[in-house]
């Protein structure tokens, strides 16, 4: 019987092949068809009665009960549901009835408590939103403890060999440390310990802390007791401003103290304020050598003289009959002048040296440890820190509020400058992300009532939305974390998901309520009889998203909260589907709601039916096609290159460059001042603030990988908005950077895109970093050269650099042991003293109104000029009760010698660093390291790649591991529901070919493998298979006997009609994902470049396996069961 085939003789060209014609749909009186759990009917619900019949073109009755449909499709009986993504036909319908029963019954049954359940949760959720905390990414603790030990007065070389390597010794065996840095520089020793992310850093600090210990007894009596700091997030600004003064500049920190920083501090949530650069008041006490010499007084005595007199000391109580009278003894300096009268000797005569007879006492500023330039005036920075766990959104604009009242009370003359402000980054990503959300919603809502036809059911589904998201902010708040990028992110990958289940449920009720069951009993009849059905299928999507929980470093902290947010989120619509959707169904949808087809989709399914029946005539052309596809596109994969994370592009140029060590800082700020001019041509109307630093910021710069130094000098930019400037920040930088590079007298440079604080939290440098390991520092010298040049000659490699700096020139004071001794004088006590003539010391306070200034003493200008100056100095002889000449004890001979000594898990290192242009990390790092492959290594030499590619390499295997796991995890639970091994292996067929997809959008939109690609490829596992699975599952059930519940239908026309009948609900699952992703793949706002390849990943995944599901995958079957398809229709 051939009353269903189509009309162009498709049929009569497939039977050849042995397909059986839709004539043998009807079998005997009385039968009619099933579906995969089609029940058998309940509450005198019974076939149609004899005579009666469906009537279409070209339909005709069947015997009692039956119906034949036009076009190859076929009767449906009560409960033969329509399914969409995950579409799963419950083998025992009995079974599933009463595992899925309970949630659409009390959905229906109690409305009322239903609908108070989920007001409830409405509620609960928008007061979760409210008091969750907003930031830019989850709070994260860096996993790194530094300690600092300082040695005054000792080279480099010194505090290596008597500081760090004992402590570096000691701490090796702490507990999860994964490598060990330091870095020796004069005085000072820095060692930082870097642990396991998730390294419980109190333990670790304690553990640390119990090394030190041991390590203290073998270090030099007069060195400080070693420092522990653990770093953490909460140290990285959040607000920056620069603020200039060009009458009150003398007085601008004084006031900025007081007025700006004492008052930001009283804010909640504020952690410190940090000033950087200005002018601090201070007491300058400038000693003439030539007048110590002539009173014979040493400046040992000077400094004693000094802290004797400028004391005030409690001397108890008396107690005179019944009060009580504390006692003091007040002998502090009143004003300045009270100061020059300080006696510091009186001879034998009775005459008395005062201080005012050796020395200039002045009110004057200390030398400033850096100089700080704002849009080319003079001034300073401030630096906002918040408190850990604080609302980083609230502070800032808090701090903004307030700062606006602050400027009220300011001179005139004081602007300050807003540089940087992470609220203003974290306000424009969550606004970029909340409208992807809205954006993707009202396209899912338009693609359902657009294939549904419907308004009331389309609102219906597209409920599942704001009910599903509002569960996962209930889960966020209860879980402690914050609204941030990923936790938005989450939100809008799931957001074209969450409808899946409840597309499901809505057919099927639709099926019921058209045969003409009560709407109750439709709700409860459909939503149960699909429950097992979705539920498998949202388990396929769950199962991917597990394995990301347990990915360690500082990626799994991040994916961590986007699987988790996912799961929810999926869990959630779950529940809605089978809850809230049958009772809205109940009580809104009209007996005559139904999914009919429209004109436009009937034709686009003889469309496709047409492609289909030419696929499988034509198989060996669909494998060559598809294989071709494959390859192709594994082609593309050495074309797009690789990198880490994609890079904001937040506005933020900073300019590094050194100078020749020894240089003074108003020689940089010369230099600052060229870079100024440059940067402004360079920017145009696309720069909106530029600031200047020289020397020390003040704020553990070191520690946090800034650079530090007299010769430093750094260029801050800030641009307008992307979408107020036609060039990306990486253009700007790049003309800047030729422009630098051809300045005189520049050792090294640097120019960074990208926000600066995200850099601090990255362990390395620049992206680039080769690192060379050997005690011997010429040979590593050497090999660093020879590796900078490679680099220099790597396309897309700038702005290569050694860390380790050129020596500097120095004076050395050698003192003679034997000489010292016998004058009763210590090493120490000649390198002290030394020190205090010539860099200084603070050797008291001076308080007015209740304020502390440093009481600062060394020599006059004029007196430590030259080289000479030293050995003229005189020093107190314990020994001789006299003054003796340095020359007397010491020689002095100039040198060059190491600034910094780095040193990596206790070996000496150097590291030479590159930045990026116009290539990804991966293929300029493979370039590097197949030329640096080639050089010849001296012996005990040894060389490395490092730097973000060591970090990408293993983020990149976790991720590969993670998918390959999703793979098998993905065809375990399929195998589970088809209770078949080969179904599955013909579903894992379209993953292959999503990945396909994925190739060929990235390469078409420009973007680089990464990390956040990478995600979207085991995202995929879990959601290409759902159409597969609607697929083959539909196919099992036409080919399955009658006897069984099936239709028995033969192999080639069973296949045939399964992709005709579920193409809708394919289509629908597909579109309502790839629309919802779509505003996440096209945005292009502040924070947008994070996010589009993931978009970009999953649209082009799913649109490319969804046409492999539809022809391939058909195809596939029909070779895997041809053999066995006569056994199956008896």
């Amino acid at each position: 019987m051939q009353s269903g085939c189509r009309k162009d003789g498709i049929a009569p060209k497939l039977s050849h092949l042995g397909g059986t014609g839709s004539g043998d749909i009807a079998r005997g009186s009385g039968e009619f068809a099933r579906g995969s759990g089609d029940i058998a009917k309940s509450s005198g619900e019974f076939a149609m009665s004899s005579g009666e019949f469906a009537r279409s073109s070209g339909e005709f009755a069947r015997s009692s009960g039956e119906f034949a449909r036009s076009s190859g499709e076929f009767a449906r009986s009560s409960g033969d549901i329509a399914r969409s993504c995950g579409d799963i036909h419950t083998r025992v319908a009995p079974f599933g009835i009463g595992v899925n029963m309970f949630l659409p019954q009390f959905g229906v049954k109690q409305p009322v408590t239903n609908l108070m359940i989920f007001l409830a949760i409405i509620v609960m959720g928008v007061m979760a939103i409210l008091f969750l905390p907003i930031d830019l990414m989850p709070e994260m603790e860096i996993p790194s403890i530094t300690v600092i030990t300082t040695y005054r007065g000792a080279s480099a070389e010194d505090v290596e060999t008597a500081i760090t390597k004992h402590i570096e010794n000691d701490l090796s065996i702490v507990s999860n440390i994964t490598e060990l840095v330091s870095y020796s520089r004069e005085g000072v020793s820095n060692v930082i310990c870097r642990f396991n992310w998730g390294t419980n850093l109190d333990e670790a600090a304690n553990e640390i802390r119990d090394r030190l210990g041991f390590t203290e007894m073998r270090l030099p009596d007069d060195a400080d007791k070693p420092i522990i700091i653990k770093f953490s997030t909460t140290s990285i600004p959040v607000l920056g401003y620069g603020i200039t003064a060009r009458e009150n500049l003398g007085k601008l920190y004084e006031t900025l103290d007081k007025g700006l920083a004492t008052p930001l501090k009283q804010i909640a949530g504020v952690g410190a304020v940090q000033l950087i650069g200005g002018l601090q008041r201070q007491i300058n006490i400038e000693i003439d050598k030539g007048k110590l010499a002539a009173y014979g007084v040493s400046i040992n005595e000077v400094e004693s003289a000094i802290r004797l007199h400028n004391i005030s000391q409690p001397a108890g109580s008396i107690k005179v009959g019944p009060n009580e009278y504390m006692l003091q003894t007040p002998g502090e300096y009143k004003d300045i002048r009270e100061i020059g009268e300080t006696i510091v000797r009186v001879s034998v005569t009775g005459s008395a040296v005062r201080l005012k007879d050796i020395a200039v006492i002045n009110d004057d500023f200390k030398e400033p440890p850096g100089m700080v330039y704002v849009n080319g005036v003079p001034g300073m920075m401030a630096m906002i820190q918040k408190q850990s766990g604080a609302n980083s959104n609230e502070v800032c604009r808090n701090v903004q509020n307030k700062i606006e009242i602050i400027k009220k009370n300011l001179p005139p003359d004081i602007k300050i400058i807003e540089m940087f402000n992470t609220g203003d980054m974290i306000n424009l990503t969550i606004k970029n992300l909340r409208d992807t959300i809205f954006w993707g919603g009202i396209l899912v809502l338009i693609v359902t009532l657009l294939f549904l036809g419907e308004l009331r059911s389309s609102f219906i589904i597209t409920l599942t939305i704001p009910f599903s998201l509002i569960s996962s902010f209930i889960f966020l708040y209860i879980w402690g974390r914050t609204i941030n990028m990923i936790s938005l992110a989450s939100i809008c990958i799931a957001i074209g998901m969450v409808v899946d289940n409840a597309i499901v449920v809505m057919e099927n009720i639709f099926t019921h309520r058209a045969r003409g069951a009560d709407p109750s009993k439709a709700a409860i009849t459909g939503a149960s009889e699909v429950g097992l059905a979705i539920s498998a299928s949202s388990l396929t999507t769950i199962v991917v998203f597990i394995p990301l929980i347990f990915l360690k470093g500082i990626t799994g902290i991040m994916f961590k909260e986007l699987a988790v947010m996912v799961i929810v989120t999926i869990v959630a619509s779950l529940v809605t589907a089978l809850t809230f959707t049958p009772m809205l169904a109940s009580r809104f949808l009209s007996a005559k709601s139904s999914f009919e087809k429209h004109g436009w989709f009937k034709y686009i399914e003889d469309l496709y039916g047409s492609a289909l029946d030419w696929a499988l005539v034509h198989r060996i052309k669909t494998v060559i096609i598809a294989v071709l596809i494959l390859l192709g596109s594994i082609a593309l994969i050495p074309l797009m290159g690789t990198e880490f994370f994609p890079e904001e592009d937040t506005g933020d140029i900073r300019v590094t460059v050194e100078l020749p060590p020894g240089k003074r800082m108003e020689e940089s700020l010369k230099i600052g001042m060229e870079l100024d001019k440059i940067c402004r041509a360079a920017c145009g109307q696309d720069m909106r603030d530029l600031y200047i630093r020289t020397g020390s910021v003040g704020l553990g710069g070191s520690m946090m990988g800034m650079k530090e130094g007299t010769n430093v000098v750094m260029v801050g930019l800030k641009l307008v908005k992307v979408g107020q400037r036609n060039r990306s920040d990486k253009v700007i930088a790049q003309i800047i950077r030729e422009k630098v590079d051809a300045l005189p007298g520049i050792v090294k440079m640097d120019v960074k895109t990208g926000d600066p604080m995200a850099q601090l939290m990255s362990s390395s440098g620049k992206p680039i970093s080769v690192e060379i390991y050997g005690s011997n520092m010429d040979d590593t010298d050497k090999i660093a050269s020879q590796v900078k040049a490679i680099m220099k000659e790597t396309p897309g490699a700038k702005d290569p650099a050694v860390s380790r700096a050129i020596a500097k020139p120095e004076w050395k004071v050698m003192v003679d042991a034997d000489k010292s001794a016998n004058l009763g004088l210590t090493k120490n006590a000649v390198a002290q003293t030394v020190r205090t003539y010539f860099y200084g010391k603070t050797v008291s306070k001076y308080r007015e109104k209740g304020e502390e200034y440093d009481i600062f003493i060394r020599l006059r200008p004029e007196d430590r000029r030259f080289a000479e100056n030293v050995l003229d100095t005189s020093i107190a002889s314990p020994a001789m009760s006299q003054n003796v000449l340095l020359s007397n004890v010491a020689k002095i001979y100039e040198d060059m010698g190491p600034i910094e000594i780095e040193r990596k898990n206790q070996t000496r290192v150097v590291r030479v660093e590159a930045n990026l242009h116009e290539r990804p990390l991966g293929d300029v790092a493979d370039d590097i390291e197949k030329e640096v492959s080639k050089i010849v290594l001296p012996e005990g030499v040894n060389l490395k790649i490092a730097g973000l590619r060591t970090e990408q390499k293993k983020s990149f295997r976790d991720l590969i591991l993670l998918l390959l796991l999703s793979i098998f995890l993905v065809y375990a639970v399929m195998a589970s529901q088809f209770e078949s091994l080969v179904d599955p292996f013909i579903i894992i067929f379209s993953v292959p070919f999503g990945f396909s997809g994925v190739f060929l959008a990235l390469f078409l939109r420009g973007y680089p493998l990464s990390m956040v690609s990478l995600l979207g490829l085991v995202l995929l596992v879990g959601v290409v298979v759902n159409n597969a699975i609607v697929l083959v599952d539909y196919i099992n059930l036409l080919r399955r006997p009658v006897a069984d519940g099936g239709y028995g239908i033969g192999l080639l026309e069973a296949i045939r009609q399964s992709g005709v009948r579920r193409l809708r609900p394919i289509m629908m699952t597909t579109l309502t994902t790839v629309f919802g992703l779509l505003p996440m793949a096209l945005q292009s706002g502040e924070g947008s470049a994070s996010w589009r390849p993931l978009g970009t990943t999953i649209l082009g995944g799913l649109l490319l396996s969804t046409l492999v599901t539809l022809f391939l995958v058909p195809m596939l079957y029909y070779l895997f069961n041809r053999e066995r398809r006569n056994k199956l229709v008896e």
